[in-house]
């Protein structure tokens, strides 16, 4: 029987969008794909991920990538997240809600850094939440077995009674190999709901 649901954040309950970010922040495409490669990509994201990265040493490490003209794009971009990377899913606060209302237990397990862990405010019915683990916060990232069973110690979960919604394969088999039942996000937060009704 499934108690406990467990939902992965970007583009499951908030959709993660750089390059409009980015955009807005500078002048042509050619700067905005190179603001977005060197904020959101390659090994620095990763350190963000793991939560060995933040703050100004993230940002100077950018700058170092970047021609100095972008260099305020950069504070800019780092100052207005998550807000202005970040939006909900269509439907999904909804499907929060009625998680709550069948009774089930619900977590957050994320690859995030702690920029994010310091404003998880923004995801639609936080304060609810039964549990919430973010990457950054310890260390490991999906799909990393040890973080799911982490999280199943931490809060007493058994993977038999766990079903997990989550957008990337990778962590979806990394889940399933521990015995949790999975939903691949695609977006389709009512076709989710219908599979939690028949649950």
């Amino acid at each position: 029987m499934i108690k406990n649901i467990i939902f992965d954040m970007g583009h499951v309950l908030l959709w993660y969008l750089p390059m409009p970010a980015c955009q807005a922040l500078t002048e042509n495409g050619e700067d905005a794909q190179a603001l977005r490669d060197a904020f959101f990509g390659g090994q620095l994201w990763v350190e963000i991920d793991h939560g060995r990265l933040d703050g100004e040493a993230f940002t100077s490490a950018v700058k170092a990538l970047l021609p100095a003209r972008l260099h305020p794009a950069v504070d800019a971009l780092y100052r207005g997240m998550p807000e202005n990377i970040m939006s909900p899913v269509e439907g999904m606060a909804d499907v929060v809600d009625d998680a709550f209302r069948k009774g089930l237990h619900v977590y957050l397990l994320s690859n995030a850094g702690l920029w994010m862990s310091r404003r998880r405010d923004i995801l639609p019915h936080v304060g609810r939440f039964d549990g919430i683990m973010f990457s950054a916060d310890e260390g490991m990232v999906k799909p990393d077995p040890r973080l799911y069973q982490l999280l199943m110690k931490r809060y007493g979960l058994k993977p038999e009674e766990c079903f997990f919604v989550e957008d990337r394969a990778d962590n979806l088999r990394a889940a399933e190999a521990l015995g949790w039942r999975t939903h691949p996000f695609a977006g389709d937060a009512q076709a989710l709901k219908r599979e939690l009704d028949a649950l």
